[in-house]
């Protein structure tokens, strides 16, 4: 059966718990995702060399169009919702920023550069927030603190007559366009989330994979990553996760799912146990965490009496410690 434990983390220091999360004034950074309280947002093709934005409504379970003018047939760039694409283009991908809906391209597509595209709230007004230079990209994931968007960049570069890549932390807000460089990542250090009004590393050495607070200041020029971690495992018994102010770890040896949430300081922990006892695994169990709250997912792959390899998936309520029927994919 599982179980719920909730205690104090004392290992964690207590200027650490204070830092991100002593500022309440709305500098809070949040990962932009495709959804917001409303709806979710969409990008999908249904001519050729187009792509078109659609919002799904949560009130009306209604998918539409991201377009308010009547009659319009959506099929040209008349309307909002329409993207033209050169024939070797593919869609950017769709989030949301406050009130901005967000265009990201990640890499270099056909006749496009890796950048952003900024519109308004119901599809209008698109306007360019950045293009990175042809040998630039960025990874998928950006963070807001509600009026500065903040990405990193990569970059290879040749060192002592190697490849070697560049990270760079860059941010542009989203009112001027005024972009910035931030920081440059140390090498095997490389962003990862965010907790309060802070950023997230991580940074793998030979037997520990630790999370560092990154400290965006106000002025640019005095960002900088704290020296020690704020949390830091050896990776050949714990998994762990970051997002959102909260570190998610698995316990190989007692398959414990732990929940540490950073502003409390409080862990949440259920015994998975019953999840893997008895089963032939392919790999070891990973966790990650949901959108929804309080929930957490424990996968892995189980090689069965047969011979073949089942996927299996159990979400995990942190708030009454139940652990789901499981979830079963063939391959």
């Amino acid at each position: 059966s599982s179980t719920v434990a909730s205690q104090s983390q004392s290992s964690t220091p207590e200027s650490s718990l204070a830092g991100p999360f002593a500022n309440n004034a709305g500098s809070k950074i949040i990962s932009v995702n495709t959804s917001n309280e409303q709806g979710f947002y969409d990008c999908e093709s249904f001519w050729p060399n187009s792509c078109s934005l659609l919002y799904l409504d949560y009130a009306s379970k209604q998918q539409v169009f991201l377009c308010a003018r009547p009659n319009c047939a959506h099929n040209s760039e008349d309307c909002n919702s329409y993207i033209p694409l050169s024939a070797d283009e593919v869609p950017p991908v769709v989030v949301t920023a406050g009130d901005f809906i967000i265009l990201l391209r990640t890499g270099p597509s056909g006749d496009q550069l890796a950048g952003v595209k900024i519109l308004d709230s119901d599809g209008s007004n698109p306007r360019d927030l950045f293009q990175l230079p042809a040998n630039q990209t960025m990874s998928g994931q950006l963070y807001f603190d509600g009026e500065w968007l903040y990405y990193d960049v990569m970059e290879t570069v040749i060192e002592n007559d190697e490849p070697i890549t560049k990270a760079t932390l860059q941010r542009s807000n989203v009112q001027s366009g005024l972009t910035q460089e931030v920081l440059t990542f140390p090498q095997g250090t490389w962003l990862f989330s965010c907790a309060g009004d802070c950023l997230v590393v991580d940074r793998f050495t030979d037997e520990y994979h630790s999370f560092y607070y990154l400290h965006p200041s106000s002025e640019h020029s005095d960002a900088f990553i704290d020296d020690t971690p704020f949390f830091s495992a050896p990776y050949n018994t714990i998994g762990a996760f970051v997002r959102e102010g909260k570190v998610y770890t698995y316990s190989y040896p007692d398959n414990l799912a732990s929940c540490l949430d950073l502003e409390t300081g409080k862990t949440t922990t259920i015994d998975c146990s019953v999840c893997v006892d008895g089963k032939e695994l392919l790999n070891r169990p990973s966790i990650s965490c949901l959108n929804a709250p309080n929930l957490m997912r424990l996968e892995y792959t189980e090689v069965t009496a047969e011979g073949t390899n089942e996927r299996a998936i159990f979400l995990l309520n942190l708030e009454t410690g139940e652990i789901s029927p499981r979830f079963t994919l063939s391959s």
